[in-house]
């Protein structure tokens, strides 16, 4: 898998969007601390992911960075850890691995 300019602008725009707000589904994170500290998590994998692709890579690879990514939020509030699946799925479709969820 590489990174294609497509690809790349389509992280950069997810990089860029506040992340765990209220949502359908989802109450928000309980405080501005706790949604910073997540939304940096989900960044930090994203800038991973995409210097993975940048040097190609398997998507074996991207799903063990998933798979790091949401043990990061195991300490977190269960609701938390769930929306960050939320933006794994997104950047997934991104790649075009829309199946992903057996892997992770």
């Amino acid at each position: 898998m590489k990174l294609t300019p497509r690809i790349q602008a389509e992280i950069k725009a997810l990089k860029l969007e506040k992340k765990f707000l209220e949502a359908e589904y989802y109450p928000g994170a309980a405080d501005e601390e706790t949604r910073v500290r997540c939304e940096k998590r989900v960044n930090a994998f994203l800038d991973k992911c995409e210097a993975l692709l940048s040097r190609s890579t398997t998507d074996h690879i991207l799903y063990k960075a998933a798979v790091e990514l949401e043990e990061q939020f195991e300490e977190e509030n269960a609701e938390e850890g769930e929306h960050a699946g939320y933006y794994i799925g997104r950047f997934m479709h991104i790649v075009g691995l829309d199946d992903w969820t057996e892997f992770v």
